[in-house]
């Protein structure tokens, strides 16, 4: 799963057709909410940046996030081309940061400039030009894709696939499925995404 993409994606997202949502704007506040429901559907309710799932030992509100910084790009500001969706963490740590090199998290390229290592840390792949390592590095830094919770997803979601894939056998082994889902159960219990920010 994570090999496929570093975020866990079985297949990159689409944005949906720019016609469905050219009469809401970010700018107004009401229209918020609907744009962040398209978005949820849009990214299979999952983070752009880290791949979070946002039904996963959840406790805030993921975030509508502009790819290019609001601050600098006011023109885009209503242009859901330049929308993503982002769990709380990713979205602050990039806050209205930019590099030089832009790419969208949807683009096939973005993805192939991180994997996840064995330990589940979201790290630069080893694979890219010297060039694009730095570009690398860059987002990862711009992101925060350096944080240690991003390897308890990786466990989380491994072990949710691991159910899943027990679930379509014939002969299922209901134990191992009870085992697995103990532990999944105790991470919801102890482990939870906490933010201050609520609306961005």
């Amino acid at each position: 799963m994570y090999k496929i993409d570093y975020r866990g994606y079985e297949f990159i997202p689409k944005r949906r057709d720019v016609k469905d949502v050219q009469s809401l704007k970010y700018s107004k506040q009401g229209d918020r909410n609907l744009i962040r429901k398209f978005l949820m559907e849009d990214f299979n309710y999952k983070c752009a940046y880290c791949g979070w799932g946002n039904t996963d030992y959840a406790d805030s509100v993921f975030h509508i996030e502009h790819t290019k910084s609001k601050k600098k790009h006011t023109e885009l500001i209503d242009d859901y081309q330049y929308m993503a969706l982002a769990c709380p963490i990713c979205n602050c740590s990039k806050n209205n940061k930019e590099i030089d090199y832009y790419i969208d998290p949807l683009d096939p390229e973005f993805k192939k400039l991180f994997y996840r290592n064995k330990f589940g840390a979201i790290v630069t792949n080893n694979e890219l030009t010297e060039e694009k390592k730095v570009i690398s590095n860059k987002y990862i830094e711009m992101i925060g894709l350096y944080k240690e919770l991003y390897k308890l997803d990786y466990v989380y979601g491994s072990l949710k696939k691991i159910i899943a894939c027990e679930m379509d056998l014939e002969e299922k082994d209901y134990e191992f499925i009870g085992k697995i889902t103990e532990v999944i159960e105790f991470i919801n219990g102890v482990a939870r995404r906490r933010t201050n920010y609520t609306d961005f």
